[in-house]
């Protein structure tokens, strides 16, 4: 194991992407003026997705939220989120996922144990939300992310449930839920092996068509010094389901991913 810098959007895309870096609240509520919030952090992480190697990484933080429903996060990307009376929402948001390679880099998911089976290119996602507020505390979301660029690597789907279970002044601890669907084409990109792979790799050849391929589960908390001032600590389980559990290259049908992120808001 060894440390490296990647950007927020490859850790969270690649290998912890629900990891709740804006749990803090299950609904938040848009602020009164612009909220700005910057941070330093560390993510321990599976190299990719089914991956049972983990690397360290540096975190940079980037959180923004406007009155009018803009927001900037390092989960959905640069989006605008409309609030329908105090029980509904719906978002849409433009980020960039990194793909995956089949070496160790710095920058992007990845692994020397996956030689042989080339790269995920790239893609630009626009993800799209609906939500319920079940009450202050309790969300329930679905949501789906369409690559508009590489448009091959397939789309994914999620439903979602986020709770706060405890709501102190300075201590909020959330709980989070989610199931993962992907296209036939995503699970091929990500966990499946073609006949031409196959023939490069050791891996045997798996196509493993569209369905659930993952149920996550999140623990995020933070902590509040002051006005400006706050700690954000998560863990994330993953646990593989057969579509991709079954594929040659997930070695590990549960894994894990942690963070810790020193943050400040202006």
């Amino acid at each position: 194991m060894k440390y490296r810098y990647a950007t927020a959007a490859a850790i969270l895309s690649g290998a912890i992407s629900a990891l709740p870096v804006q749990a803090q609240q299950a609904s938040p509520a848009p602020p009164d003026t612009t909220a700005v919030s910057v941070g330093l952090g560390v993510a321990y992480m599976p190299r990719y997705a089914g991956s049972d190697e983990h690397v360290v990484a540096a975190l940079p933080v980037l959180t923004v939220t406007t009155p009018w429903g803009g927001f900037i996060d390092g989960v959905q990307g640069i989006g605008y989120r409309h609030r329908l009376g105090d029980t509904f929402f719906a978002s849409a948001a433009l980020s960039y996922d990194p793909g995956r390679t089949d070496a160790n880099e710095k920058f992007k998911p990845g692994s020397n144990q996956l030689k042989g089976m080339g790269d995920i290119k790239a893609s630009v996602l626009v993800n799209a939300e609906l939500g319920l507020n079940l009450t202050p505390r309790v969300l329930l979301a679905a949501g789906i992310s369409q690559p508009v660029s590489n448009r091959e690597r397939g789309r994914t789907m999620h439903a979602r449930v986020n709770a706060i279970v405890l709501n102190m002044p300075k201590d909020k601890l959330a709980l989070a839920g989610s199931a993962h669907f992907g296209s036939a084409d995503y699970n091929q990109s990500f966990f499946g092996v073609t006949d031409t792979q196959a023939a490069r790799t050791r891996f045997a050849k798996y196509s493993p068509g569209s369905g659930l391929y993952a149920l996550k589960s999140s623990l995020a908390w933070t902590h509040t010094f002051n006005a400006n001032w706050s700690l954000l600590a998560a863990t994330e389980v993953t646990r593989y389901m057969k579509t991709a559990a079954d594929s040659p290259i997930v070695k590990a049908r549960t894994s894990y991913g942690t963070m810790a992120a020193l943050n400040y808001t202006f």
